[in-house]
């Protein structure tokens, strides 16, 4: 707290109407004896008496709120006094029971002090004002504090929960891979003898693969490619997936377009295939794509070109043609243009 100054200024305000007298105002004091004066005598303050209480301090905005009435000299650091006319100083009068009220500070008892007395009283009194707001001060920013840390540990806990949850999902991954990795293999057997909706399969003695979309009895329902066929499950053989990707990989005819391009496959698509020189197996893989972009293209009527040899090889294509639900018939080309080792298929 800055150091807070105190002038305090007594007048006894007297009137008298008598005249100017020569009066002998010390008597009984024999000239020829020094007599001491006491030097130590201070006015004291009685109710009634008129004072002037300045505060001032180094820094004037601290002094301020105790002056309401008063002037503060900046210039030579004195308070200024005028008379009771002048409004900007604060003349208190002391009320009968020897007291004043000052701005702030309140009411002081005065009666009997003298002027140091009454400035050290007030002095004392700024101070445990200035004390006790530094303490509320004090207790307001502690509160603060506290709020501020409160509202900070909240905030840590609900982090620590997220960060908490996230750490129980990932060893919940982290058990569920384990699991996954410490469980034993449940790899299903492969079994040849039973097919099953799903099962990938192809004629025996053929290469061209299905799926099978369902079993109906003793019959199955195939699509290879595109066409969907009914088929014997007697014929049928089941293939790995395996399998299928091996024989994809070494057939030499892929036909597998979108529908981006189907337009393009139109132009292009050429009404017959050439077999000759390709094992069953190929051939047949062939012929099963190429049958199948011809249903695609609407196309009415193709050839297949597989030769004469012994024979086989016309009768694995035929064979599939067999069940192929988009072939309406197929024949020997005419001999004139091919004869047995060309295969005319009818599509609808």
């Amino acid at each position: 707290m800055k150091h807070l100054g105190i002038f305090i200024l007594g007048a006894l305000l007297l009137a008298s109407c008598a005249t100017n007298k020569r009066a002998a105002y010390i008597q009984q004091v024999q000239t020829d004896i020094p007599t001491a004066i006491e030097q130590d005598y201070q006015i004291r303050i009685k109710p009634l008496d008129r004072l002037t209480v300045t505060i001032n301090s180094k820094d004037p905005e601290l002094a301020a709120p105790f002056n309401a009435a008063s002037s503060y000299n900046s210039l030579n650091g004195l308070s200024s006094y005028s008379s009771s006319s002048n409004g900007n100083l604060q003349i208190l009068t002391v009320d009968k029971e020897g007291k004043i009220q000052l701005p702030i500070i309140g009411e002081i008892d005065c009666d009997g002090l003298t002027r140091n007395e009454l400035a050290k009283k007030i002095e004392n009194t700024i101070r445990e004002i200035k004390e006790a707001q530094a303490e509320k001060e004090q207790t307001k920013l502690a509160r603060k504090a506290l709020e501020e840390f409160k509202a900070s540990v909240i905030a840590a806990e609900e982090e620590d929960d997220k960060i908490a949850r996230k750490m129980a999902k990932l060893q919940e991954r982290k058990e569920r891979k384990k699991q996954k990795q410490n469980a034993p293999a449940s790899k299903q057997v492969f079994n040849r003898d039973v097919i099953e909706a799903g099962d990938n399969v192809r004629l025996k003695g053929q290469v061209s693969a299905g799926t099978v979309m369902e079993v109906q009895g003793k019959q199955a329902v195939v699509a290879f490619g595109m066409i969907k066929s009914t088929v014997k499950l007697e014929q049928l053989e089941k293939v790995s997936k395996g399998q299928i990707k091996k024989e994809i990989q070494k057939s030499t005819f892929v036909s597998v377009q979108t529908a981006d391009d189907m337009h393009e496959k139109k132009l292009n698509f050429k009404q017959e295939i050439d077999v000759r020189g390709m094992r069953g197996d190929e051939a047949l893989q062939a012929v099963t794509y190429f049958v199948d972009d011809a249903i695609q293209v609407g196309a009415a009527r193709i050839r297949i070109l597989h030769g004469t040899g012994t024979g086989i090889l016309r009768q694995l294509i035929r064979d599939y043609l067999h069940t192929v639900p988009g072939v309406r018939q197929y024949h020997d080309e005419h001999v004139q243009f091919g004869g047995a080792g060309i295969t005319v298929v009818e599509l609808e």
